[in-house]
């Protein structure tokens, strides 16, 4: 009686997972096909119900942390893969974070830059070349960005 008690604690369905964690269902099913979560066991092979792990709650956990700091779902499950699995290197911490860390003043100079042509704008009256203007520096951004990605 203990082991099954003690088995039903350590095993979860999704529903629990999402509330322990405070992520949906749906972006659960998502970090597992993009294999973020490791293996999930499927118990029963006649329906659907999959069986999580603790394990799978840190594992959320960490990519909610990560995604906090930035980093995108791929950047994610590098990071798992480089340094939770195969253990934490001083190097490699230092070459992920420092990538990361070089995006992000990157963004914050694209972004002041933007912040003084807003500035600008504002500042001076609103005329059709203005406007024209404005919308040149939009078509700019979203350019900049599409390269980014």
């Amino acid at each position: 009686m203990v082991y099954s008690q003690t088995k039903k604690q350590k095993s979860m369905r999704i529903g629990e997972i999402v509330s322990r964690t405070g992520v949906s269902k749906d972006t659960i099913r998502l970090y597992e096909r993009m294999g973020l979560l490791g293996p999930v066991a499927q118990p029963h092979p006649y329906n659907n119900y999959k069986s999580y792990q603790p394990s799978h709650v840190h594992r959320v956990e960490t990519i909610k942390q990560l995604k906090q700091f930035g980093f995108t779902l791929r950047e994610c499950g590098h990071i798992i893969d480089t340094l939770v699995e195969a253990g934490v290197t001083e190097e490699t911490k230092d070459e992920v974070i420092g990538k990361k860390l070089a995006e992000v003043e990157v963004q914050i100079a694209e972004l002041m830059q933007l912040r003084d042509k807003l500035k600008a704008m504002v500042e001076s009256p609103c005329t059709e070349s203005e406007v024209a203007r404005g919308n040149q520096l939009r078509t700019d951004l979203s350019a900049e960005r599409d390269l980014q990605v």
